[in-house]
């Protein structure tokens, strides 16, 4: 199974930062993971030319940190 890796990225279009996701030893990012401006986790799946396909433990390993990087990203919103 193939392990995800996750890069924070910081836009100044976007109110929050967000994650970008890729497969590791790949370049291309297939999905983010945000935070819309209401604080409510948004994910994002980019189009390509070949299926994505993610196994339970890849899909709650999404979701968790997720809702680390949510609940750490409204936090940091406070102090601004």
């Amino acid at each position: 199974m193939k392990q995800l890796e996750f890069e924070k990225v910081g836009d100044i279009n976007s109110f929050f930062p967000y994650l970008c996701v890729c497969f590791k030893g790949e370049n291309e990012p297939f999905m983010d993971v945000g935070i819309s401006e209401k604080g409510v986790i948004e994910f994002t799946f980019y189009p390509s030319k070949k299926n994505v396909v993610l196994s339970i433990s890849q899909w709650e390993e999404l979701s968790a940190r997720a809702q680390v990087f949510l609940i750490a990203e409204l936090r940091n919103k406070e102090f601004e």
